[in-house]
């Protein structure tokens, strides 16, 4: 080292200098945003929402402890008085400089509010929202169109932070948060995983340093030598490690990180919130399921309550274990039994434990794992998975038409052969997200069906690629769809049924009968064969115990003198989901079928 600095100082000065510039740059991307106040709004109105109505007191709140009310009335709601109102912000922060962040989930599309801001004797600001879409709660999409921020200075310990609203209409609040800046070295990782050029300025300003440092000692075609050798081994031995893990996510798929969620939002999940088919659910790692329902949900979908147990089913939390004397019944479904647009007590496993109980007195406890879009595949891979350690004594698989296609989601596989991104970098990401509190949520990419309905719609070499892409996760789930695939798990379902000791139950629900149109019978995708027809035989094949409803709603259109399911048991017009009546029948078909087989014995 002497030698280095006497005989070519400035090499070493230099590549010293280059370390130190790399170094440097590796900590600006380490800044991110720390947060010293923050709150959430309900995606449903509150407590608090009624406070506009009932006189002139305007609403307090400690940020640290309590929810922002969901909206906030301006001068030209008359359910809020035809006044301005004012939400008081109490919170605590140290003296400095900052930012207020405020992001909501709509406001009124015509005359959106001008809200005034003002922190403890500070200067008001005053913010002219842009048009919102006027939306009813429940929300649960923030619109990013009307975030907004402001700098605001502390100068106290305890602060008190104003919004009015001036003039204009409604608001309603998704959070708000008082934020500045800190230095994480995690960060400085995920910028450098995230972002290619930031990686890629790094490691030239390394490899640069190290050249000139090693050109002290010898010659400059030495040292390019040298580093070429270095870069080519470190390349080589990177895409070793890549092959390597790539098959080990094939094999172990369950330790494949899928999505990857910042803290800040790890709380997604907050009481009251509002729920989408993709918000509810959580991207699995398992080939098989997909996806699965979100544990301990409690919020809002389709119009009505929603609330998960911790094994991720709808309903009430269950013991393991049954309890004695209790009759037991599982639902393997999909959005049909899970209840969609209907309140849990009056979709079909609800009602199916009133019915029995009526009829047998018998104490009967229901377990309902459908998840909505669900396949006949999945649905038996949930019981092979999670239902048999209930040990329940009937278990109910619904069959709709849509069961003999694919599920609604499904994660793009593991690519051994792919250049497109390194999984390696992938994971390491998602593994570091937590880490980071700005760090956005992402996952992989997710195949559903609305991604084949864009791919229609591309044009020219992208829609080329995109089909291409698809096609190849179509061969990849291609076991889940088909006639052939529902017939192996119907069969599969069967034989785990007859290992437990428990009786299986085959319900089939059309969609679209029209009275005395047999065109309206569904039938298997891909065939002539009609879905009532495969029900009976693979009732009779497999032992199982096949209810096909077709009957029985027919009978109901004559009864009503109606022409169609979709005048009479559809949600609406454009949701062919059942009404309570549709899942009531569901239930007294079952009950019977129990009863005239003998399926339960005291």
């Amino acid at each position: 080292m002497t030698r280095l600095f006497s005989d070519k100082p400035l090499h070493a000065l230099l590549a010293f200098a280059i370390t130190v510039l790399a170094i440097g740059y590796v900590i600006t991307l380490g800044y991110e945003p720390r947060n010293v106040a923050k709150s959430l709004a309900s995606g449903v109105s509150g407590k608090l929402d009624g406070i506009w109505e009932r006189g002139p007191t305007d609403p307090i709140i400690n940020l640290q402890d309590e929810l922002l009310p969901l909206n906030i009335p301006g001068p030209l709601d008359a359910w809020g008085g035809s006044r301005q109102h004012t939400i008081t912000l109490l919170f605590k922060a140290a003296r400095g400089k900052y930012k207020l962040k405020l992001e909501f989930y709509d406001c009124h599309e015509s005359q959106p509010p001008l809200l005034g801001i003002k922190l403890n004797d500070g200067q008001p600001y005053d913010h002219q929202m842009k048009p919102g879409k006027g939306a009813p709660p429940p929300y649960g999409i923030v619109n990013g169109v009307l975030t907004f921020e402001i700098p605001v200075e502390i100068t106290s310990e305890k602060n008190r932070l104003t919004i009015t609203g001036v003039k204009g209409s409604w608001a309603a609040f998704a959070s708000l948060s008082v934020y500045d800046y800190k230095y994480n070295p995690a960060k400085s990782l995920f910028s450098l995983l995230s972002k290619r050029n930031h990686a890629a300025i790094v490691f030239c300003l390394l490899i640069l340093s190290l050249g000139i440092f090693l050109s002290a000692e010898g010659s400059f075609k030495n040292s390019i030598v040298n580093m070429t050798l270095l870069t080519t081994t470190i390349l080589v031995s990177f895409i070793i490690c890549e092959a390597i893990f790539r098959f080990y996510l094939n094999i172990k798929p369950e330790h494949r990180i899928i999505r990857a969620t910042s803290p800040d939002e790890k709380n997604e999940n907050p009481e009251g919130a509002g729920y989408t088919p993709a918000t509810m659910i959580d991207i699995s790692a398992d080939p098989d399921l997909a996806y699965v329902l979100k544990p301990n949900l409690r919020g809002f979908f389709a119009g009505h309550p929603l609330k998960t147990n911790s094994f991720g089913m709808r309903g009430d939390e269950v013991p393991v274990e049954k309890p004695a004397n209790t009759l037991r019944i599982l639902g393997l479904g999909d959005s049909v039994l899970f209840g969609w647009g209907l309140k849990y007590e009056d979709s079909v496993m609800p009602v199916l434990a009133r019915e029995i109980h009526d009829k047998l007195g018998v104490n009967t406890e229901t377990l309902n794992t459908s998840v909505p879009s669900y396949n006949t595949y999945t649905e038996v891979k949930v019981y092979q998975k999670l239902g048999r350690k209930f040990k329940p004594d009937i278990v109910v698989l619904l069959l709709v038409g849509n069961d003999f296609g694919f599920p609604s989601s499904m994660v793009e596989p593991v690519r051994p052969f792919s250049l497109k991104k390194s999984y390696i970098v992938e994971q390491l990401r998602r593994f570091i997200i937590p880490y980071v509190s700005d760090s956005s949520s992402e996952e992989e990419d997710i195949v559903n069906r609305n991604t084949w309905e864009r791919m229609k719609r591309l044009t020219g070499g992208e829609k080329e690629k995109r089909r291409q892409w698809l096609e190849e996760i179509e061969r990849y789930y291609a076991k889940m769809a088909g006639k052939d695939s529902v017939a192996a798990s119907l069969r599969d379902w069967a034989e785990m049924l007859r290992e437990d000791g428990a009786k299986g139950i085959l319900l089939y629900y059309p969609s679209s009968l029209v009275l005395n149109d047999p065109a309206s019978y569904e039938q298997i995708p891909g065939t002539s064969e009609n879905i009532n027809d495969f029900i009976k035989q693979a009732g009779k094949q497999y032992g199982l115990n096949p209810i096909d409803m077709t009957p029985t709603i027919e009978a109901y259109l004559k009864s009503t003198g109606k022409a169609s399911q979709k005048e009479t048991l559809w949600l609406n017009e454009g949701d062919a989901h059942p009404k309570e009546i549709g899942a009531e029948m569901m239930a007294e078909e079952v009950v019977k079928v129990i009863i005239e087989k003998h399926l339960y014995k005291h």
